[in-house]
């Protein structure tokens, strides 16, 4: 069979009324180039004559030059393509850094999170050690310990009770640490606990501590009293030690709090802040109230004692008095006649005494008032120091007022001084 040989032209492709579906099945094996003399002219469909070569290239469209066009296509193609794999060949890089940045520091994060957990387990295993040691104490000693813990470095019973379940019932066994009620008014808020004095703001509060403190004799902090809770202080069989009161004016809730004289009979501290309103009338009706030996109040001021039965075993004395000038009422020479006898009587066991503006130049003193186991002093005039002799005072506290000589220290007969302090 003769193999047929059908010449196509390039016109003949980009014609668009050239039937495809006519194309034979045979293969083609030539291509023919177009005429040079003629163009084909898509509009007729047939080929026209032309001058000369040169108008047949500027009559060529485009769409006539399919090679030139996918060539730059290509390598513009194959340009975005490098630049776009080197692009995302960086950001893999700065992936793989980055992993590798957060690797370190999470294996870094896991040192310090191992140490700080050797360190806390070091530290549990010395306290349990430790707690071993102390649970092996009979409740006896831990009483004492409580007690410490309470009543001299003031804490919050709280702390020991909520260590454990021994030391929770050893803690309410030991009745003197719930014994220290402050009573504030119930509008306040805070801790319940304040170093180391149980905070009743309402009756609920005050009934339950006094239930705590069971039999023992109480110390009594009043800022604030209603006439309910005077009455409940007042219905509860238990003795005071101390009382620390804010004189509020009324006279109804006085009468309840220290109406009962057998309660009182044991009070070896008293603390009362007048507030400007503790008149000397007044003052005599407080001093009536407490069995004898009488604790003496003043205006503006706090009078605090430590006795065991008489001014002669007196160990603690703090006295202030208002100044002259700026109290409500004068201070009579009998009242600095009563503090001058409260010193005589008790110069032999004072060991700390502080005064604060006694007038003793208004009463007559023969001879100085000797102390001689007074270790801690403090005074703020200059006629206290022209009646006071402290021969073994190692600690002391000098206030001059305006006006004051500082040659009137040399009244002061002091061997053993260790500590000074001037305010001019």
């Amino acid at each position: 069979m003769e193999e047929q040989v059908i010449t196509i032209s390039p016109q003949d492709l980009h014609s668009p009324h050239y039937d495809w579906s006519l194309r034979p099945s045979s293969t083609y094996t030539s291509l023919s180039p177009p005429p040079l003399d003629r163009t084909y002219s898509s509009s007729s469909d047939s080929w026209e004559s032309i001058d000369s070569p040169a108008s047949a290239v500027q009559s060529v469209s485009p769409l006539e030059t399919p090679l030139i066009t996918s060539i730059d296509e290509h390598l513009y193609l194959n340009e975005l393509f490098h630049s776009a794999a080197q692009e995302v060949e960086r950001l893999n890089k700065a992936i793989l850094d980055r992993q590798t940045e957060l690797v370190l520091l999470f294996q870094q994060k896991q040192r310090e999170i191992d140490l700080l957990k050797a360190r806390r387990t070091n530290h549990i295993t010395r306290w349990k050690s430790f707690f071993a040691l102390v649970y092996k104490l009979p409740d006896d000693v831990l009483l004492l310990v409580f007690e410490a813990f309470v009543l001299e470095l003031g804490q919050s019973p709280w702390i020991i009770a909520h260590v454990s379940r021994r030391f929770r019932e050893v803690a309410f066994r030991a009745r003197k640490i719930w014994a220290r009620l402050l009573l504030k008014p119930s509008f306040t808020i805070g801790a319940r606990n304040q170093s180391g004095w149980e905070v009743c703001r309402d009756l609920s509060q005050l009934s339950r501590a006094l239930s705590r403190a069971g039999g023992t004799n109480l110390s009594i902090s009043i800022h604030s009293c209603d006439l309910d809770r005077a009455r409940l202080l007042h219905s509860n069989p238990n003795r005071w030690a101390s009382v620390t009161y804010v004189d509020q004016g009324n006279q109804e809730v006085d009468a309840e709090l220290f109406g009962n004289r057998e309660r009182l009979a044991s009070v070896t501290k008293l603390q009362v802040v007048g507030g400007g309103s503790l008149k000397e009338s007044k003052l005599i009706e407080w001093v009536q109230r407490f069995p004898p030996p009488h604790l003496a109040l003043t205006d503006h001021s706090l009078h605090m004692y430590d006795r065991n039965g008489n001014w002669g075993r007196l160990c603690t004395l703090y006295i202030k008095l208002p100044q002259l000038g700026s109290c409500t009422h004068p201070w009579t020479s009998h009242s600095t006649a009563v503090i001058a006898e409260i010193l005589r009587a008790s110069s032999n066991t004072l060991t700390s005494l502080s005064l604060e503006n006694i007038p003793f130049q208004e009463i007559s003193l023969p001879t100085p008032i000797e102390f001689p186991q007074v270790t801690d002093l403090s005074l703020r005039s200059v006629t206290q120091w022209q009646a006071i002799i402290a021969p073994n005072a190692t600690k002391y506290s000098i206030t001059f007022g305006r006006g004051e000589a500082y040659e009137h220290t040399a009244h002061f007969r002091f061997t053993k001084i260790h500590e000074l302090r001037d305010q001019r």
